[in-house]
């Protein structure tokens, strides 16, 4: 029904933001590289996820 470019998605961000997401995803692209976060398969995190979710 309704159609979003990317392109426009894009130009909804400013700048600042953009830098800061940018930096998280270099930070967290260093981080598998240089193994120190354990990666998981997707289900076993959306597990862990929906466990704590319905554990509070």
């Amino acid at each position: 029904m309704f159609h979003i470019s990317l392109e426009s998605l894009e130009s909804d961000i400013d700048e600042n933001t953009q830098n800061l997401s940018n930096i998280e995803a270099k930070k967290r692209r260093d981080e598998i590289h240089n193994h120190t976060v354990e990666l998981i398969p997707g289900e076993i995190a959306l597990s862990q996820v929906n466990g704590l979710r319905f554990s509070s």
